[in-house]
């Protein structure tokens, strides 16, 4: 059983502590408030500087209709254009078709001077057979280097293993209904031989 007299006390207590405290205790609230205020500003302006800053993705892919071709394809996939765009290759000296290497493309020799929300750069970049089966390394690495909106110079490192793709097979949709498409043609011209 509850003794009232002893809760009235207790209550009577605490309501005389806050009342001899209450500067203190709104103060406290007030700095916990603060705080918190400066803690949720902080996170949302690294937040927005992240979905301002640029991302620029770099890969190699076969083409569609081609699969031994593969294509180098560059994207700024951020909410911000660069400036300034140079892009390096490490190793020098890949070999693309004949005696052309990789970094004697204009992309490797020019400065691109806007790189827009958006863009995209798909460039031939080597014949997969004659590369895997020569004796260049199969692993390399692409620089690029840009100026941010602030004028902030970035650098970032894409490393390639092109033994990845040993093996592999590339077809499209548009590929596989031309073969059909054909298929379909010899099979007309046996039945118009059939009935001769």
């Amino acid at each position: 059983m509850i003794n009232i007299s002893i809760v009235s006390s207790w209550v009577g207590s605490m309501i005389n502590f806050l009342d001899q405290h209450s500067g203190a205790i709104i103060a406290i609230f007030t700095a916990i408030y603060v705080i918190g205020t400066l803690l949720m500003w902080w996170e949302m302006r690294k937040s927005r500087i992240r979905l301002d800053e640029p991302n620029i993705q770099i890969s190699f892919e076969p083409q569609k209709r081609w699969g031994n071709f593969f294509d180098l394809i560059i994207k700024n996939l951020g909410n911000s254009p660069v400036y300034d765009l140079k892009f390096e290759i490490d190793p020098k000296g890949l070999k693309t078709l004949g005696d052309r290497k990789l970094e004697d493309l204009n992309l490797f020799r020019r400065t691109i001077p806007v790189f827009g929300i958006g863009e995209e750069l798909r460039t031939f970049a080597i014949t997969y057979p004659s590369y895997i089966h020569s004796d260049q390394p199969k692993q390399f690495s692409i620089i690029t280097k840009y100026k941010t909106k602030n004028g902030e110079w970035k650098t970032q490192k894409y490393d390639f293993d092109m033994e990845v793709y040993k093996g592999m097979s590339a077809s499209s949709e548009k590929s596989l209904n031309e073969v059909i498409d054909q298929i379909e043609k010899i099979n007309k011209n046996l039945e118009k031989l059939v009935k001769i």
